[in-house]
């Protein structure tokens, strides 16, 4: 072992924490591990000026699988074909520039009410149609397509995998130490190996995430300059108004989620986490029964259990906000071009014939009136602007459906004859649609049909649901719930075997979807057990 590395291995919880990301000389058995070069040192950030770093071949993952799969998450996707020509005319073009014309992935627009945009390894783009309406010149749009894209010519998704495989171990060893400088009493072996693992990858996973939009930032400011668009109008506009929305927007995001009940979220939420830990170090010997035995239970009740720690995640990775440290990173990196080069005037102009599309601008009306209804049902217009949202382009939409059936729910007196008697009828228009259909949709009606002892049919739509679904990953761990309330839990348990067989790192979700009631509140005290040792007897300082 090297000075440098007996340094790092004789170092307590935090200091272990620090060398993990900064680290520049690790113990041995930790630089034999795969991807072990890339530890502690951040993922290249790219120059926002001159050549591209060259693309990793890649094989591409099945692009109509990925677009169901978007459609059982959340509230699906939202039809808006104007638009999405106009954004895969943009995208083409960032292709194009990069080198890569021939690049599968088109970009997409989600129902989510929320400033949100991700891409999968697909190379698709998915953005909510909420940007659509707040961004302002097509600058901003193409930063932010952009920073997607770079996601995918970086080749981060396969990073990421790399990084979850070889980091496992890292974080076991470096946690380890410091759990055993601060033992925990009544804890077996399995116990403090797998914490140990769980909180070092997820230490590491967010600082691998922070770099990753850093350079993904870098290189899609290199090619919206290259495209001839502005950093002003562009990037700095754009990482501004995320942090504005995140700022003013964190109180009505929260009265509209409780309002939207998103029946697939804990799912995902799991299901991410459980991405994470899914892979087990190869050829690390014994230590790999204990992982593979302790990873569900410990990585669930990590994934369950943020509130305590979330506040220890932030002040040992970040000193700043994620988006204060992006906008000072692409500031600097701008101010260091040529002194001669001047930023071209925003454009404007194609962005708001985009906006004024009379498809496009009723459909961003109705998202909006249909957002409005749900951040106050008990308001007597809410029924009226749902109504509005959910008719014309949008009268299939899962999110102005939703919204509409709440609005039933909370004022039935406002609902008329066929909608107090049946309020969850006006969802049938989404599942008829194929184009349209939700998985939320479907779990929704299916729920409302059960909760007014109308089995037979709740069952049906489910059954309807889930086949249509059946390819879809994120649809998983709901129908597996829905199948041991309505059927039993032994039948549930058949049904997330075959989820784990079918799908990796989704065993833990299915499995924990499968838990009866009584199952579950054991699980949860002892998460919240373990829980409270971890904060305090391993986080909180001595």
């Amino acid at each position: 072992m090297t000075a440098g590395g007996a340094a790092c291995a004789g170092l307590a919880l935090t200091s272990a924490l620090l060398l993990l990301t900064a680290c520049e000389t690790m113990p041995k058995a930790m630089s034999n591990l795969p991807f072990a070069d890339k530890l502690g040192a951040a993922p290249a950030v790219p120059a926002v000026q001159g050549a591209l770093p060259p693309p990793e071949a890649r094989t591409w993952p099945d692009d109509q699988a990925d677009v169901l799969n978007q459609r059982a998450r959340g509230y699906g996707l939202a039809r808006m074909p104007n638009a999405e020509a106009y954004l895969n005319a943009l995208h083409a073009r960032i292709k194009a520039q990069a080198g890569v014309p021939q690049w599968p992935g088109r970009v997409y627009v989600l129902g989510s009410p929320t400033l949100d945009a991700y891409v999968t390894s697909a190379g698709n783009i998915y953005v909510s149609q909420l940007w659509l309406a707040s961004a302002e010149s097509e600058d901003e749009i193409v930063a932010l397509l952009s920073h997607e894209f770079s996601h995918v010519y970086l080749h981060y998704h396969q990073i990421d995998a790399s990084v979850q495989e070889g980091d496992q171990a890292a974080g076991l060893a470096a946690f380890t130490l410091g759990l055993m400088e601060k033992p925990v009493r009544g804890w077996s072996h399995t116990d403090t190996l797998s914490t140990s693992y769980a909180l070092g990858r997820d230490v590491i996973a967010s600082a691998w995430g922070r770099s990753q939009e850093s350079a993904a930032d870098h290189l899609g400011l290199n090619v919206s300059l290259k495209l001839g668009y502005g950093y002003e109008a562009g990037f700095k506009t754009l990482l501004e108004r995320i942090a504005s929305w995140e700022e003013q927007n964190a109180a009505r995001q929260k009265t509209l989620n409780s309002e939207l009940q998103d029946p697939t979220g804990q799912a995902t939420a799991a299901r991410v986490m459980q991405d994470q830990a899914r892979k087990v170090v190869p050829n690390a010997g014994a230590l790999n029964e204990p992982i593979k035995e302790a990873s569900a239970s410990v990585g669930s009740w990590v994934a369950q259990s943020r509130d305590q720690l979330s506040q220890w995640w932030k002040s040992a990775n970040s000193s700043h906000p994620d988006i204060a440290v992006r906008m000072d990173a692409l500031a600097k990196a701008v101010d260091a071009l040529p002194s001669t080069r001047e930023d071209p005037a925003a454009r404007v102009a194609p962005w708001k014939q985009m906006q004024s599309d009379p498809q496009t601008a009723t459909i961003l009306t109705h998202y909006r009136l249909a957002a409005q209804a749900l951040a106050n049902l008990e308001d007597p217009k809410a029924p009226a602007l749902a109504q509005q949202a959910a008719s014309g382009p949008t009268a299939r939409h899962a999110l102005p459906l939703l919204a509409l059936y709440k609005a039933r729910l909370a004022q039935p007196a406002r609902a008329g004859a066929a909608g107090a008697k049946d309020p969850g009828a006006v969802l049938d228009a989404n599942l008829q649609s194929d184009a349209d259909r939700s998985w939320a949709v479907y779990l929704e009606r299916a729920m409302q049909l059960q909760s007014s002892r109308q089995s037979p049919a709740a069952r049906r739509v489910m059954d309807s649901g889930f086949a249509y679904f059946d390819a879809a990953r994120d649809a998983w761990p709901e129908a597996i719930r829905f199948t041991g309330q309505t059927q039993g839990w032994p039948q549930a348990k058949t049904l997330a075997a075959t989820c784990a067989k079918r799908f990796a790192g989704m065993a833990a979700a299915c499995n924990d979807a499968a838990s009866s009631p009584a199952e579950q509140t054991a699980a949860n005290a002892d998460r919240l057990r373990k829980e409270r040792q971890v904060v305090d007897q391993v986080i909180k300082p001595r």
